[in-house]
């Protein structure tokens, strides 16, 4: 349903994080890699073939991936019931949700994927050893993989950090703005002033109150009953409660406007309510008059509409007083978001409970009251008097009509939370692998910068050198990530409607927060760089 792309969007997050995880350890199984090229070069030497060898290399990474998968899977168990726990309500179908044997198959082929993923290339790599190369390296006091010369792959490494960088950039930057996003949303206006307005839903006693007009004038007694309350400024019933139920749509047909062949009727979505409804929720009233206690089950049926019905129902024209099938419209209310804060205003038309029978239904009724303080201290006043009318009325759901509103929001809050924390796991990643990257540059141009120091270059010329080699991956990353998040965030606003694609302010604080972050995983290579002693670097040439 209307889930799917927010699941998509987390399912997509999920998988940057492994893609970034796969490139860190990359990483480090090329810098291992670099390190055992003399081991390597022997078994080539004794007959191993490079199948043989690549076949070694790509058992041990998934052996590695296995083992962490199987330590995902603790951790899964702890995390799930704890999302659950936190945010079951705004979970779809969330009781179905558990770790079963498609997870385990799931969890046992991402495992392996990853393995291959991350070790294939340093596999590849280190299979294309120059044996005489390699072998003559074992008496130098060092390996080929940490100097300047022979094979260490460092294209590929840059590489991967690049890649590490654009993909917590995008990442970020999608956090970055659906915050923002949801920051406005919280500020939308509903169409109805929630503050200090107190919800309770009601079962519909079918059988008691099954005569026509027998319901409403129920409804009306207890709205009186609830009104005399010490504390109460108003009180009415509505059988959907904005932003808590909807999805109730019919068509209708306008008198005296015949329906054009192949075009659909128009279409609304239904709403029973007692006259003191608008007031309760302070919902405006821009024309005509609202009902009254002279619409009883004998009089015409009336019915009211809001702004968006008149706007696209009736343009340029007064719909008060025109007639359609489902009553005479007698007045038109402001626009109220029924469903979803970050979706407009949907045509609605409202009918008196009195003047509808069908409004007793299994669904039950919701009663809003508006109070002069707090609305929760008037739950059980308000229960008191419903069960003096009716002692056998259920009532349940009492929440204030702010908790509705914030209920409505969950889901977003939730998505908008893992998302966050993908992308905090993502810079924590990439961190690490541009620390990797530029400590094994640092321990790979260690003569270099030896020699360099001994031929008059201060510390300032060797950090430049090393915060240079970190600031060029880190900028070419953000170039990659900038582009690719113009495509995310198209993306993004299927999930949540007021997501910028070219925003400014986000963009510049991400390049910011991940050029500090790139600088401060230089510092510790470069200080040590700084600290060369030209020596004992250079005792082996």
């Amino acid at each position: 349903g209307r889930a799917r792309s927010a699941l998509l969007t987390l399912l997509g997050a999920v998988g940057l994080v492994l893609f970034i995880a796969c490139a860190n350890v990359a990483n480090l199984l090329l810098a291992r890699a670099a390190g055992r090229i003399h081991e390597i070069a022997v078994r080539a030497a004794l007959g191993a073939s490079r199948f043989r060898v690549v076949q070694q290399l790509l058992t041990e990474s998934v052996l590695l991936s296995m083992a962490s998968g199987l330590a995902g899977l603790l951790l899964a168990f702890a995390a799930t019931r704890l999302v659950l726990n936190l945010f079951a309500p705004a979970i779809p179908r969330a009781r179905e949700i558990g770790l079963d044997w498609r997870v385990f198959t799931f969890l046992f082929g991402a495992s392996a994927g990853a393995g291959i993923a991350f070790g294939l290339l340093p596999a590849l790599a280190a299979s294309r050893v120059d044996l005489q190369t390699a072998l003559k390296s074992a008496g130098g006091g060092r390996s080929v993989g940490a100097g300047s010369s022979g094979w260490s792959g460092r294209r590929l490494r840059d590489g991967l950090v690049v890649a590490e960088i654009a993909l917590s950039f995008v990442l970020l930057v999608s956090a970055g703005v659906l915050l923002r996003a949801f920051l406005r949303l919280q500020n939308t206006p509903a169409g109805l002033a929630p503050d200090r307005v107190l919800t309770l839903r009601l079962t519909a006693p079918l059988r008691e109150y099954a005569a026509p007009g027998s319901f409403g004038r129920y409804v009306g007694e207890l709205e009186e009953r609830v009104r005399q309350i010490p504390g109460v400024r108003a009180a009415g019933f509505i059988q959907y409660l904005p932003l808590q139920n909807w999805g109730w749509n019919a068509g209708f047909t306008i008198r005296d406007r015949p329906p054009q062949p192949g075009s659909p009727a128009p279409q609304s979505e239904l709403r029973y309510v007692s006259p003191g409804y608008f007031e309760t929720l302070r919902i405006p009233f821009r024309g005509g008059r609202l009902f009254t206690d002279r619409d009883t089950a004998a009089a015409p049926r009336v019915i009211l509409v809001n702004e968006a019905l008149a706007r696209k129902y009736f343009p340029n024209e007064d719909p008060v007083g025109r007639l359609t099938d489902r009553g005479t419209i007698i007045g038109v209310v402001g626009d109220v978001r029924t469903s979803r804060l970050d979706r407009p205003a949907t045509p609605e038309i409202y009918y008196s409970f009195v003047q509808n029978t069908a409004a007793t239904s299994d669904a039950g009724v919701s009663l809003v009251v508006g109070a002069h303080a707090r609305p929760e201290a008037l739950a059980k006043s308000v229960r008191d008097a419903i069960h003096q009318v009716n002692p056998r009325q259920v009532v349940y759901d009492v929440k204030t009509m702010e908790r509705v509103i914030a209920n409505s929001l969950a889901d977003m809050n939730l998505y908008l939370w893992l998302i966050g924390l993908f992308a905090a796991l993502a810079v924590l990643l990439a961190t690490s692998g541009i620390y990797g990257v530029i400590s094994y540059v640092v321990a790979a141009r260690t003569q270099e910068f030896g020699l360099r120091v001994a031929l008059g270059a201060g510390s300032a010329h060797i950090l430049r050198l090393v915060l240079g080699h970190g600031a060029g991956l880190v900028a070419c990353g953000m170039l990659l990530g900038a582009a690719g998040t113009l495509a995310v965030t198209r993306f993004l606003q299927g999930l949540l409607s007021g997501v910028t694609p070219s925003d400014p302010a986000t963009l510049a604080a991400v390049a910011i927060l991940l050029a500090l972050v790139g600088l401060a995983a230089c510092l510790v290579p470069s200080r040590r760089a700084m600290r060369v002693d030209p020596l004992n670097a250079l005792k082996y040439e």
